[in-house]
């Protein structure tokens, strides 16, 4: 639409209770989309998604100059955005899961735009903050997905997380590579949008778990009578989320993005009362999934954002899960655990290697590391310091290392390499890296910045 027509688009908008109904209006259903969900055509409700996110991407880049111009037209522009995310929530985002669908697709691009809606609302103006533009928009949507949230809001995204490696690879099977490409960013969406809520929940909520929470650390089965026809495909969420991470055919995001969503669970479970979540609970074989973790950060060919990811998530576990730290340090459980399971399926004892053996023997190549990624060496000496941290629980696994002097000569010369001047930080240029802006200081000081991270925790070990 042209920018001088927006305001009388608003304005209607406001006045017609034909798209998002009104505020008296509880319930109201448009009569175009009770009639798409018979048919499976949503054609009209992809439509006033998309307005609804034109809308906003609108009101979000007009905010300062509409404030200082005229106040009242930001007062109508949010609540027409707030009708409209009340309509979006409870006639499109709680129910579209178990709509009838002539193309699969349509269920994808649906969830993917309804999340993308949630996500940038939050991401805008986050609720931790204020007295800021869109705060009660904001707020609406972390409460009807956090703090005041049901069943039916979290199971979209729970399904989304549970079932979408099978039908991924049914898609593929049968060739719906437009389909499966619409999976892929649904779920990129999802996830996205779940770290976003996890990190508010944690500064708003720290100390009590929220149904989202609860959702991700459950046993989930297919019920009969479910309204998801794959709920007999579905893999418990954290070890959906695990998987997701070795997932190739996901792309290079929704790797990156369930390591993230792991670490942000992890962190705000720690915090809660009383919590006895334990992750290494919900994962059916939890040393495989831990040796295919360690694979991807011993793997030198593995995506650089992926390989970080998972030493950040592989630290914090160290830190806060005791029993999946034990098996981040020696690989598997205690042999004397296994020993008669090993006799009957006729083992001969070898194991994969352990985070700590791969984090020894990639110190060895200190110099490469420190020279062409300063931070995937932030990320192992960090995950070191950790181990030292809590040393008094692993012992008996790092006397060995304790008595190694090389190991500690590694330490040593890394304390005693040169940092190199401090670079400059005043920005002159924005340049685009994959896809972002960033000053064309950025590679400059945050090489720096790591290098002296990597210094401040050998010394910490030493």
């Amino acid at each position: 639409a042209l920018p001088k027509y927006s305001n009388r688009v608003w304005l209607y908008i406001r006045s017609t209770s034909s798209l998002f109904g009104s505020e008296r209006a509880i319930g109201f259903t448009s009569t175009v989309i009770a009639s798409e969900r018979l048919t499976g055509q949503y054609t009209m409700t992809l439509a006033l998604l998309h307005l609804v996110r034109e809308l906003f991407n609108e009101a979000s880049s007009s905010v300062l100059a509409v404030l200082q111009e005229s106040p009242r037209l930001q007062q109508v522009k949010e609540e027409v955005l707030m009708r409209a995310a009340r309509f979006i929530h409870s006639e499109i985002w709680v129910e579209h899961v178990g709509w009838k669908y002539a193309q699969l697709g349509d269920r994808f691009e649906i969830g993917r735009r309804v999340s993308r809606f949630y996500t940038d609302i939050l991401k805008h103006s986050p609720p931790t903050l204020q007295d800021v533009p869109f705060g009660g928009l904001s707020q609406a949507v972390f409460e009807a997905l956090v703090s005041r949230a049901t069943t039916s809001a979290v199971n979209p995204i729970v399904t989304a997380l549970t079932t979408s490696s099978p039908v991924l690879a049914m898609l593929y099977s049968s060739r719906r590579y437009g389909d499966a490409r619409r999976l892929i960013y649904m779920l990129e969406s999802h996830l996205l949008l779940v770290r976003v809520l996890l990190h508010a929940k944690q500064k708003l909520l720290p100390t009590k778990p929220c149904l989202l929470e609860q959702a991700l650390c459950t046993r989930v089965t297919g019920a009969v009578g479910s309204l998801d026809p794959f709920s007999s495909s579905k893999l418990d969420p954290i070890e959906a989320l695990a998987a997701y991470a070795k997932e190739r055919r996901m792309g290079f995001i929704v790797p990156v993005e369930s390591m993230e969503v792991l670490f942000a669970l992890c962190s705000s479970l720690s915090t809660c009362d009383g919590s006895t979540s334990n992750l290494i609970s919900y994962l059916s074989n939890p040393e495989t999934t831990v040796a295919s973790l360690v694979r991807i950060v011993l793997h030198p060919y593995d995506d650089a954002l992926l390989r970080n990811a998972v030493w950040n998530f592989i630290t914090l576990a160290m830190d806060k899960e005791p029993a999946l730290a034990g098996l981040f340090v020696r690989g598997q459980f205690r042999a004397s655990s296994l020993k008669g399971k090993e006799k009957a399926n006729g083992s001969n004892g070898s194991k994969s290697p352990s985070a700590l053996t791969v984090a020894t023997s990639m110190l060895e190549q200190w110099k490469e590391l420190w020279e062409l990624n300063p931070q995937l060496l932030a990320s192992l000496l960090r995950f070191l310091d950790v181990v030292w941290e809590h040393c008094h629980e692993h012992k008996s696994t790092l006397d060995t290392i304790r008595q190694d002097a090389t190991f500690f000569e590694h330490l040593a010369s890394i304390v005693k390499e040169e940092l190199g001047p401090t670079p400059d930080y005043k920005t002159e240029q924005l340049v685009p890296v994959e896809g972002v802006q960033h000053s064309d200081l950025h590679e400059a000081v945050s090489t720096h910045a790591y290098r002296t991270m990597v210094k401040a925790h050998a010394l910490h070990i030493i």
